[in-house]
């Protein structure tokens, strides 16, 4: 199966559909020079959400939110649930997007986003926080209902490395 991950080119992400390539500007990757993902460090819980665009065809959200809370958990981070839309910004969000497509026949094609977004503040001046995504990654892919779900679970080991790698010891 055809698969296209982002790495991130200075700065903005190729999205590519079919021959044309898009770059998109990548809000969130700010210097983090000497360890680029130095804002996984001490982050003890956070709240998962999937949400599932254009699409009426594919995974359900509840399927693929379980297979990223097992990533996440076996990393040793601790899941707090989401009740209702309470998604309060009060601890960090792993957010992971997916965006399927059926033109009647299969395979699907889609893309996957998942960020990591929490409360930073600003270097410019204390006092000052935002709510802002600090990881973020993406794929765009063709395939099976199950390979969407691997590429999801794929998603969040990636960053249940990363964040392991950060926080070890």
């Amino acid at each position: 199966m055809n698969k296209i991950k982002n790495e991130g080119l200075s700065g903005f992400k190729p999205l590519v559909f079919g021959a044309i390539i898009f770059l998109v500007p990548c809000v969130g990757f700010g210097p983090f020079k000497d360890n680029p993902h130095s804002s996984l460090a001490g982050v003890e819980q956070m709240q998962v959400v999937v949400r599932i665009g254009l699409s009426r065809a594919g995974p359900t959200p509840q399927l693929l939110q379980e297979e990223v809370k097992k990533q996440l958990m076996e990393a040793g981070i601790h899941i707090v649930p989401v009740v209702g839309n309470d998604v309060t910004g009060s601890v960090p969000i792993f957010y992971v997007e997916v965006a399927v497509w059926q033109n009647g026949m299969k395979p699907y094609v889609y893309f996957v986003k998942a960020d990591l977004y929490h409360t930073v503040q600003l270097d410019r001046k204390n006092g000052i926080k935002v709510y802002a995504s600090t990881w973020q990654t993406s794929l765009i892919g063709e395939g099976t209902i199950e390979r969407i779900r691997h590429d999801v679970s794929s998603v969040a080991k990636k960053f249940a490395v990363q964040y392991t790698v950060v926080n070890q010891g």
